[in-house]
């Protein structure tokens, strides 16, 4: 007796599952929803969001049939089970006489479980894939379907277009991972903070004047940079509106049930169509933006090798006094010449028979002192600011005030005024000339040809070509008057 309640136990069991299988596919509202769906029509943004039209289809079309077999199989076991377990209380019969009937109906039962586990697969694709569709409608989802179905042409206007989009949303999803206006306005900020905390380290004031200028060049380079971002963006403004406006509509649309998402995308797709086919328009000035990488590359460029390769070797140099670049050294040259020879003596001599004032006469050594001290502390440097030539000439009046007029003090403004010159000059020519090891440049098309084929440049010629592009990134912005 007890072995026979078992057995009825597990068919009891069985018939639980498949009912619970069977009614809770056929009651569910989203599984049912897949009755009025056209599969076949949504295969392409199906595929799109990796989901196999074919295995969804098998299982809408298979689904209900399958469960209401299960249903009718469900039905005759319990009757079966009813005649069993009536028998056994109300006729008397041993129960080991009816074993073999009950273990024929447990056998069934059993052998119906393939049902179960293939309408529990059936569910999880359907319910699945509603969910996937009402979570994942995005732009992404849609732009294969605005795509089918068009010419050569309107294909390509669109696919300009999202090429344009991609570069100046600021949506992680949209946009480009190589090319992004916000991505470099990122990248030139991380470049322009590095300038601004590069330090000088000790040397004349008019070295620092002339890498100061040249630092000063490549941060005016970096705010135009950014202003024609900005500009970019203000440009596709008009564009980048319908667009967030179209977002909120899919946000709104995402409230709705799976299958009124799915009868909506064909008419959302083509509304993405023609908003993103308005950017084509812009492609001619957004193509610029592939120059602006190769602009922030050099100067990311120029910033490590100015930091770390030439601000160490002129440090040195200036310091060095079996090199010009020390100022001593350059201004005991300056010296020599002016007394050198028979002009020189002359010069000599002058200085002793005409100075009345206490500071005495001229010697080679006080035009030393007074050339090193100039070069040293002069803070400006009038060969790059020709309206620095009055604030240089009276900065050399007051290192030189107390001597006498005319002679020396004319030849001395004279000597000194050529000598911060001559000397900036020398510091121009080395910082244009100096090429670093191993620095990258990033070429364009247009001058990619002339590169040499160890890809080096020098610093000079590296900082023309940023000063270059930063001036054609100004011209292609309206400019305020």
């Amino acid at each position: 007796m007890e072995k026979t309640q078992q057995l009825l136990a597990q068919i009891t069991s069985y018939i639980h599952q498949c009912k619970s299988a069977a009614h809770g596919i056929l009651n569910d509202p989203s599984i049912r929803q897949w009755d009025t769906v056209l599969i076949d029509q949504h295969s392409t943004i199906l595929t799109s969001l990796e989901i196999s039209p074919d295995d969804l289809h098998y299982a809408a079309t298979n689904y209900q049939k399958t469960a209401e077999k299960l249903v009718k199989e469900v039905a005759r076991w319990e009757n079966a089970k009813g005649n069993l377990e009536a028998d056994i209380r109300l006729t008397g019969i041993p129960p080991q006489k009816i074993e073999g009937e009950i273990s024929k109906l447990l056998s069934d039962c059993r052998q119906m479980q393939n049902h179960v586990e293939q309408l529990n697969k059936f569910r999880k694709i359907l319910a699945g894939t509603a969910q996937i569709i009402q979570q994942n409608l995005s732009i992404t989802t849609l732009t294969p379907l605005a795509k089918i179905g068009q010419p050569i042409k309107k294909k390509n206007l669109f696919n300009e277009g999202l090429a344009v989009f991609a570069m100046i949303t600021k949506d992680p999803h949209l946009k480009s991972s190589t090319l992004n206006i916000h991505d470099l306005a990122e990248q030139g900020a991380s470049i322009s903070v590095k300038f601004s905390k590069l330090e000088l380290p000790d040397m004349p004031s008019i070295a620092q004047l002339i890498i100061k200028g040249h630092v000063d060049t490549c941060k005016t380079a970096l705010e135009e940079a950014n202003s024609f971002l900005l500009f970019c963006e203000r440009l596709c403004s008009h564009e980048l509106h319908n667009i967030e406006k179209f977002m909120e509509d899919l946000d709104d649309l995402k409230k709705h049930n799976f299958a009124k998402i799915l009868s909506s995308m064909p008419d959302m797709a083509q509304t993405l169509r023609h908003h993103i086919s308005t950017f084509e328009h812009k492609s001619r000035t957004m193509k610029e933006i592939r120059r602006m990488t190769l602009m922030l590359s050099n100067l990311q460029n120029i910033y490590s090798a100015i930091r770390y390769s030439y601000l160490p070797s002129i440090a040195e140099r200036v310091t060095d006094k079996n090199t010009s670049f020390h100022p001593d050294i350059f201004a005991a040259a300056i010296s020599r010449h002016y007394f050198h020879g028979i002009r020189g003596f002359f010069r000599l001599m002058r200085s002793f028979l005409t100075t009345k004032k206490k500071r005495g006469a001229l010697t080679e050594i006080d035009l030393t002192d007074k050339i090193s001290i100039a070069l040293s502390t002069c803070p400006y440097y009038h060969a790059k600011e020709k309206n620095n030539i009055a604030k240089t000439l009276q900065f050399i009046d007051n290192l030189i005030s107390d001597y006498s007029r005319p002679f020396p003090y004319d030849d001395l403004t004279v000597i000194l005024k050529n000598s911060i010159a001559t000397y900036g000059s020398m510091i121009e020519k080395d910082f244009y000339k100096f090429k670093p090891d191993g620095l990258t440049i990033h070429e364009d098309e247009e001058t990619e040809k002339k590169t040499p084929k160890d890809n080096m440049l020098p610093l000079g010629r590296l900082l023309d070509k940023i000063e270059i592009q930063a001036h054609r990134f100004k011209t292609l912005q309206p400019q305020q008057h």
